[in-house]
């Protein structure tokens, strides 16, 4: 039997991200029970390298909070808008391994217990796309 203490679930309005443009969704939260915990985030990164976490890294864009301290709630909402930096770089290569995508990830910051999360792909919105 496994006891789960809930899940993340994340919502974009869009799944594409352009430079200069909001990212924006929700974070939603399904509970069995209240649960105290320290903070809900959410992060956007490029993941690089392959295999195994071990041999993955990540380079983070953005991060924001999007509440503090105290008791979440099941079905709880949190909307959420990144700015997107004009000077992202889409086809970012780092120095060593291959860039595997970009991420949204969401996190609930749970104290002496598994911490909760989410992650989903975003894609970098191109020109060549409105073509087709």
């Amino acid at each position: 039997m496994v006891i789960t203490q809930g899940e993340l679930e994340i919502a974009l309005l869009d799944p594409f991200f352009e430079k200069g443009m909001p990212l924006r969704g929700t974070v939603k939260l399904h509970l069995p029970k209240p649960l105290n915990a320290r903070s809900l985030k959410i992060e956007m990164y490029l993941q690089w390298g392959e295999g195994p976490p071990p041999h993955r890294e990540k380079t983070a864009l953005l991060k924001k909070q999007l509440s503090g301290s105290k008791t979440y709630q099941d079905n709880e909402e949190h909307i959420f808008e990144l700015l997107i930096p004009l000077n992202v770089d889409y086809d970012a290569q780092p120095a060593r391994g291959k860039a595997s995508g970009w991420f949204l990830h969401a996190l609930l910051d749970v104290p002496l217990a598994s911490d909760l999360n989410a992650r989903v792909e975003v894609l970098p919105y191109r020109e060549e796309a409105r073509e087709v």
